[in-house]
């Protein structure tokens, strides 16, 4: 590369010039990305070890004792001077660009036979969208959504109406730590699950506005949401036994529709409520 520059100019400026990134920066993406690499790896993996068990696992609910007193060491404040062992290095790079309360750990990875949702999934262009959520239905209707306050606090929210045409709604508070992508994919989940307890013996249709939930839901291939896609799967296996069909129907969010409405009122409550058993 020619830049110009004299062979005495300094690599600061001379990095500049070319439009180069500092080695230092390069360094820290790559660490960046082979932490979270390890991160995604099976739970047996013996590389995924390398992490400090504070990290992957958390220590949110960990128990005196339970976790190595060392571990700890990529929580130091910053201007703490090492020397680190490579998993407490890449830990403590990590912990200060992901932007949320590591405490409760990570998502863990399972390696599965890949399978596909079984029952219906249905997304259609937006206007066909509104009117297929309009339309009345055989059997249960549940509407889920999420939600994420400006302090970081989520909520899943599922509503559904009676015969009679009351609504009724159940607020899931999850806390901190999680995105808005792991409500809805938890009210999801939790909408097949309330339908399997019920008696009716009837098709079931969970409706939600998020079409990342709905494509993570499509498959158990490792990945974020990889548990509660098995765990929908699952559950829509049990009512599949039960005779009654499945469907995971696509509803455009804010224009209007009731039951989108109702559970979406459901997940902001639910966000500001304290997380059970906490």
């Amino acid at each position: 590369m020619i830049t110009g520059m004299m062979r005495i100019t300094p690599i600061g400026p001379l990095l500049r010039e070319a439009a180069l990134e500092p080695a230092e920066v390069i360094l820290d993406q790559r660490q960046l990305g082979y932490a979270a690499r390890l991160l995604g790896l099976p739970g047996d993996h013996p590389a995924k070890l390398i992490i400090p068990v504070s990290l992957r696992e958390g220590d949110l609910h960990a128990q005196l004792g339970e976790q190595p007193t060392d571990d700890r060491s990529w929580a130091a404040p910053s201007n703490a001077q090492g020397p680190w062992t490579l998993g407490q290095h890449l830990a403590r790079n990590l912990a200060t660009v992901i932007g949320t309360d590591p405490s409760a750990g990570f998502e863990k990875v399972a390696e599965v036979y890949p399978s596909t949702f079984p029952g219906m999934i249905t997304v259609s262009p937006l206007e066909e969208a509104i009117k297929a959520a309009e339309r009345n239905r055989p059997g249960i209707a549940l509407w889920s959504d999420g939600s994420r306050l400006e302090d970081g606090r989520i909520g899943a929210g599922i509503a559904w109406q009676t015969l009679e045409g009351n609504w009724h709604t159940k607020q899931i508070p999850l806390g901190q730590g999680k995105e808005v992508f792991d409500a809805e994919l938890v009210g999801a989940v939790q909408a097949l699950v309330l339908a399997l307890q019920w008696r009716d013996r009837g098709p079931v249709t969970v409706l939600l506005d998020s079409q990342a939930a709905i494509a993570r839901l499509e498959h158990t291939r490792p990945g974020p949401g990889q548990a509660l896609a098995q765990q929908a799967h699952e559950v829509a296996q049990q009512l599949n036994q039960q005779g009654r069909t499945v469907t995971i129907q696509w509803v455009p969010g804010h224009k209007g529709i009731e039951g989108n409405e109702q559970a979406d009122q459901a997940a902001k409550l639910a966000a500001t409520r304290p997380v059970r058993g906490a």
